[in-house]
């Protein structure tokens, strides 16, 4: 499957997900969590079914996951099944996960967008930054200051560039560069 129609799948599936979150927050009928799984379950294995579920779904209720069942394939040439433990490549769609997760703190009154970052995150490191940014200008990309660089020298884009430019390897030959996650 080409790689713009695997992301448009796991986008479903993500919409999906949050279509399943914004119902269980919607003003409905009540029901149980018994009967919310079955409906849960029997749309997910029709839609799976289809082929037009491809991911995994997680559902927590007090901060404890109830449901928990992955769908689909993870690699499709291969066959390689899904599971709970599949790493998915969502790229920036997390930026969408925290806008809407913000929203919900502001619409429960938790936190005001127009506040600035120190009034949630004391101890932020660039004092000035947290003192002046708003929630509101993070989420919408637009900060009036520059945030600190919190990477290490040996691995900042900036000392990569300057390594560059002096014609030294692009790399970070350190040893504190080895300990550092590759993804």
């Amino acid at each position: 499957m080409p790689p713009v129609h695997r992301r448009a799948r796991l986008l479903g599936s993500i919409v999906f997900a949050l279509s399943v979150a914004s119902l269980a927050n919607a003003q409905a009928p009540k029901i149980g969590t018994d009967e919310l799984l079955a409906r849960l379950t029997t749309l997910a294995d029709s839609l799976a079914t289809r082929d037009a579920l491809s991911g995994v779904i997680l559902v927590a209720k007090d901060g404890q996951p109830i449901f928990e069942h992955a769908y689909g394939l993870a690699d499709r040439e291969s066959r390689r099944a899904n599971t709970v433990g599949t790493s998915f490549n969502v790229s920036s769609i997390g930026k969408r996960f925290t806008q809407v997760a913000i929203g919900q703190l502001e619409a429960a009154g938790k936190v005001h967008l127009d506040s600035t970052i120190a009034s949630v995150w004391p101890d932020y490191p660039n004092h000035d930054v947290a003192r002046t940014v708003t929630i509101r200008e993070l989420l919408e990309h637009r900060s009036p200051a520059r945030v600190k660089n919190t990477r290490t020298p040996a691995t900042s884009s900036s000392a990569r560039s300057s390594r560059a430019r002096q014609g030294r390897a692009t790399t970070a030959t350190s040893k504190n560069s080895s300990s550092i996650p590759q993804r």
